[in-house]
């Protein structure tokens, strides 16, 4: 357990595609697995990274649990697997060189503003999400 959460996603709080991403996870998490979504600039977010490895230059979606740290494609890859329709998508991405999709997350990350530029307000959480979000 760290600081209270069994695991938690760590997102850019102010990116529009980001909550379209978490919404959709929330949905379809079963509804007893402990995760919690944290924004990356609340000081919860820093805490829990504070002294484990990780790059706070890159611009990513973290998992942590009390085992790991995940960032990028690695992070996106655990995360589906967490999910019951979307693991077999999980395995499948596992089977890809970690270079390609690492490379593949950094595009999409460093574009996905102005690929998604008509997302430039944040939608609503669903109430599965906003469960799950740790307040500020």
């Amino acid at each position: 357990m760290i600081q209270g959460l069994r695991r938690a996603i760590l997102f850019d709080g102010d990116c529009a595609t980001c909550h379209r991403a978490l919404n959709f996870i929330a949905l379809r998490l079963p509804t007893a697995l402990e995760l919690s979504f944290v924004p990356l600039d609340s000081d919860l977010a820093k805490s829990l990274l504070s002294g484990r490895p990780h790059n706070p230059h890159r611009d990513s979606l973290v998992y942590l649990d009390a085992a790991e740290l995940l960032q990028g494609a690695a992070a996106v890859k655990r995360v589906l697997s967490l999910i019951p329709r979307w693991r077999v998508v999980g395995k499948l991405l596992e089977v890809l060189p970690d270079a390609l999709t690492e490379s593949a997350y950094d595009v999409f990350a460093a574009n996905r503003y102005r690929w998604n530029r008509r997302l430039a307000v944040c939608e609503l959480p669903d109430a599965r999400l906003a469960a799950r979000l740790v307040p500020q």
